[in-house]
């Protein structure tokens, strides 16, 4: 609702808060696939260990989901 076309994004993910039992890397790919789905293009995804455990940044673009 508030993106523009072609805006950028940078969303933090910590996966412990959103699914503890699961292991990060399955949480993070889930995740990308929902903004996927939302019409978020991920450019990049980077783990912030060995500073944060379980926590990842990705950056991308919002482009118009095709309907």
């Amino acid at each position: 609702m508030f993106l523009k076309l072609d805006g950028g994004i940078v969303i933090s993910i910590k996966a412990n808060c959103i699914d503890s039992t699961a292991p990060a890397e399955v949480v993070f790919a889930q995740e990308v696939q929902k903004m996927k789905s939302e019409g978020i293009k991920p450019k990049e995804q980077i783990t912030l260990e060995p500073y944060e455990r379980d926590h990842c940044i990705v950056r991308g673009e919002y482009k118009r989901v095709k309907q």
